[in-house]
């Protein structure tokens, strides 16, 4: 960012956002606060040590700066422009009325222990998934931050385009995603099992219409990648986890995004752009559904039969051949599904895998509920438990591929036509014998073997952020200037904001009421010290005039010298002494020195 683009992004800022300077921090000070942190990731004491101020100091005016750009959003994301006849980008000339490419990246985060499972992406790393839209010169659109790392891409496109404030697609255009994602009206997506990305297109030519569609698609769509890179060459907070709260981490993403765009707009030529040039596109493993689904699923079964093969045109479970082989009855079946449930619930499930030693568990616990069975952890409850996890991610991919729905009533996958089950099968064997069979446990499955456990509570697109600031500094008593960085969700925050303001009322009204007592007492306590300083000092000087007093009445020196040291060890008899006259003076001189000191 040059100066230029700074000093426009500080006129933007007070002008519009309402932040001006303060007593001892200019404006500009406070932009280059949050702007060095963001863009170096350098913790508060650096920070502070780098522009000479308390740590408070620059935590406070860093939250005040990044809630003024969440407001900005209005004037900073990009209003989407369609592609028209008229373009001559060879990239995308192609695809009339197409706006954009829409993705989601992974944003490194740091959370407590007891929410990290449902942070922990595919990848094994506690994160957040970001969804973003850009267009065609890599300016954002449209930003959802928050939801956690488990959540699939999908689930995220579903709740951006249901928002009040979501993503709006106007009837006739759409965004260009990848595999992850369904092909529907406004989100054109590739053809799977066909070459996709642009590495793989070093060797052959495209060899059919298909695989040209994919080229061209993966030629346009690849802007998307390249913001991500960008933004996050620009912004070294990005790509590691910060010390933030959850909330404020999600916040700061969409805050970069913001002055992403604004960098972009200011800035004839972006001085990180060059530098894309040197990486790589960025590997993405859910580009084709099928081998990011059965990543997770065991290898397959080795059946022992006559021949070694499987018997053809069954499904997996009627596959399974054991030298101990038992059928499962419906009993069995839920005894087994509830003791893993408990298990579960219990938290022997950690990450995505159970607690070493859970067979032996789950066995004692069929046992109690079916007494005198047979089953046993290995290999009866094992091989099912395979069984089972192999079809819940087969119905899983399925639920999530383009051509294929669910019917809730009768629990079954419902295809559009046999070519697409049969284009479908062929990417995973397991799904043949699938097609028309019930999976009435599927959503305890989902419980039991889902890796999808995120909620979404932390969510918020920039216009959700900018209603909740404005809801929390009306309740707050009109301080627009807190960020609400807190880890609870808004349903908890809200229920407990009533109490807690009241506990904070009633706590600061205790404080004042012993602060004043504390003030009275120190007031009247230094008017009585003040009060005897003064009086030692003015019986110190009267004492030394004790002696010159004396020398005026018509006694000896040895008289003066006696009656003197008499009168000045008690501070009454030398208030007295100075309250005579001169004649009472002398009978006060006899009466300590007697008679002889004439």
């Amino acid at each position: 960012m040059d100066r230029n683009c700074f000093m426009r992004l500080c006129n933007l800022i007070e002008t519009v956002g309402g932040l001006s300077h303060s007593r001892s921090v200019c404006l500009e000070e406070k932009v280059a606060m949050l702007l060095y942190t963001i863009a170096h990731y350098h913790k508060n004491r650096v920070v502070k040590h780098h522009f000479f101020r308390s740590g408070q100091t620059v935590s406070r005016h860093f939250n005040d700066v990044l809630q003024v750009v969440i407001r900005l959003q209005g004037q900073l994301l990009v209003n989407p422009e369609p592609i028209t006849q008229a373009c001559t980008d060879d990239r995308w000339k192609s695809f009339q009325n197409c706006l954009g490419a829409l993705d989601g990246t992974y944003i490194d985060v740091r959370v407590s222990p007891s929410v990290r499972p449902r942070y922990r992406n595919r990848k094994g790393e506690l994160a957040i998934n970001v969804l973003s839209v850009c267009n065609t010169d890599m300016n954002i659109i449209y930003v959802l931050s928050g939801w956690e790392g488990s959540a699939a891409d999908s689930r995220i496109l579903h709740d951006a385009i249901t928002r009040t404030n979501g993503l709006k697609i106007p009837t006739g255009s759409y965004y260009l995603v990848d595999a992850g994602y369904t092909n529907a009206e406004g989100f054109l997506a590739p053809y799977r099992g066909k070459r996709y990305h642009l590495k793989e297109w070093d060797g052959p030519a495209p060899q059919d219409h298909e695989e040209y569609f994919n080229m061209k698609h993966a030629q346009a769509r690849n802007v998307i990648e390249r913001t991500f890179g960008l933004l996050k060459i620009r912004w070294a907070i990005l790509r590691s986890y910060s010390f933030f709260p959850i909330r404020t981490q999600s916040r700061i993403v969409t805050a970069c995004c913001l002055v992403h765009n604004h960098i972009r707009k200011e800035m004839s030529v972006d001085p990180h752009e060059h530098e894309l040039d040197n990486l790589e596109e960025e590997d993405n493993d859910d580009d084709y559904i099928d081998t990011v689904e059965t990543s997770g699923m065991e290898k397959p079964t080795k059946y022992r039969k006559k021949g070694g093969k499987a018997k053809e045109g069954g499904n997996a479970e009627e596959n399974i051949v054991d030298a101990t082989r038992r059928s499962w009855n419906q009993r069995e079946d839920d005894a087994l599904l509830n003791a893993m449930k408990e298990m579960v619930v219990k938290g022997e499930r950690i990450e995505n895998s159970f607690k070493s030693g859970y067979l032996r568990k789950v066995e004692g616990m069929l046992l109690v509920a079916l007494p005198g069975t047979s089953i046993r952890a290995g290999p009866h409850i094992s091989s099912k438990l395979k069984v089972w996890k192999k079809n819940y991610y087969s119905v899983k991919a399925m639920r999530g591929s383009s051509g294929f729905g669910w019917n809730d009533s009768t629990h079954m996958i419902e295809v559009v036509d046999d070519k697409i089950w049969e284009d479908y099968c062929k990417t995973d064997s397991n799904a043949q014998g699938l097609r028309f069979k019930s999976f009435p446990y599927y959503d305890d499955w989902c419980m039991i073997f889902g890796n999808d456990r995120a909620t979404g509570e932390m969510a918020e697109s920039a216009a959700d952020m900018v209603e909740n600031l404005d809801e929390a500094a009306n309740e707050g008593g009109g301080n627009s200037t807190t960020v609400n960085n807190t880890d609870k969700s808004p349903e908890e925050h809200s229920k407990k904001k009533a109490k807690v303001s009241e506990n904070i009322l009633a706590g600061m009204n205790n404080f004042a009421d012993k602060l004043g007592i504390y003030f009275e007492r120190s007031d009247a306590k230094i008017e009585m010290l003040g009060g005897r300083m003064g009086y030692a000092h003015d019986l110190s000087k009267k004492r030394g005039e004790v002696n010159d007093a004396l020398r005026k009445l018509p006694i000896t020196v040895e008289s003066r010298v006696v009656v003197g040291m008499a009168i000045t060890q008690d501070a009454q008899k030398v208030d007295h002494f100075f309250s005579l006259d001169d004649e009472e003076k002398m009978v006060m001189v006899k009466k300590l020195g007697g008679e002889e000191v004439v």
